[in-house]
């Protein structure tokens, strides 16, 4: 039916519907332009406001966490030249409380956050192996602060 009115009408109907199926045509390219719009935007949204958060907390984690182990390793390896076992004591505790408080951000991770399963189960054992460097690291500054010949032994 379209065909015959477009076969049948003169050159003058022809151009004068050639703008309007054009705008008609570019209508729907700016409806759809839009409708992505919208939903990159919510993507976005999500991103910034979960995924991007998310990252951000754990790397500060991992940061806080490498740095504080490098602070025990060095007082553990020069505990011998610097320090007494009592020093090596009041010194290691606040790197073995940071610890304590790294393991605990990561036990509210997931009630701060919306996390996968995937993400909870390498959580939970992040937080099986947090425990075993918490362990470790109270038993070298334990030993460290009964004889300073054992923290080069028992560094972590």
């Amino acid at each position: 039916m379209i065909a015959r009115f477009l076969r049948d009408s003169s050159l003058r109907t022809k151009l004068t519907l050639l703008p309007i199926i054009a705008s008609l045509f570019l209508l729907a390219m700016v409806g759809v332009f839009v409708h992505l719009t919208i939903r990159e935007s919510a993507l976005l949204k999500h991103l910034e406001q979960n995924t991007l958060a998310k990252i951000d907390r754990f790397m500060s984690l991992k940061d806080t966490l490498s740095q504080n182990h490098g602070e025990l390793f060095s007082l553990l390896a020069s505990s011998s030249e610097r320090w007494d076992e009592e020093q090596i004591y009041v010194q290691g505790k606040p790197r073995l409380y940071k610890i304590h408080d790294i393991e605990d951000a990561l036990v509210k991770m997931p009630n701060a956050f919306d996390i996968s399963d995937n993400e909870h189960r390498r959580i939970e054992l992040l937080l099986k192996r947090l425990e075993e460097y918490k362990g470790q690291a109270i038993s070298a500054i334990e030993m460290a602060s009964v004889d300073l010949s054992l923290a080069n032994k028992f560094m972590v």
